[in-house]
């Protein structure tokens, strides 16, 4: 990874802070996005390196990023205990 921006789509707020933390512990840049409408603005950055996307959100699939060519990662949200 070159050390681009992250953006983290999770529609739990806890787990989005969470993920968040750990990415700024490393120094990189990270943003949230809480569904698939606020997600798109987001994929408008151009150096946008990394996506860590929830595998099912409130207001639809998440397909379109795969077609982007940066590093899509998805995860099935189960409370993080």
């Amino acid at each position: 990874m070159d050390g681009g921006p992250v953006l983290v789509v999770c529609s739990d707020p806890e787990c989005s802070s969470m993920l968040l933390g750990v990415i700024k512990d490393y120094g990189l840049e990270a943003s949230a996005a809480r569904n698939v409408h606020q997600a798109r603005t987001h994929l408008q950055q151009p150096d946008l390196s990394l996506v860590l996307c929830e595998s099912s959100l409130p207001d639809g699939s998440f397909r379109e990023a795969e077609k982007l060519e940066i590093i899509v990662v998805f995860f099935v949200q189960e409370r993080f205990r």
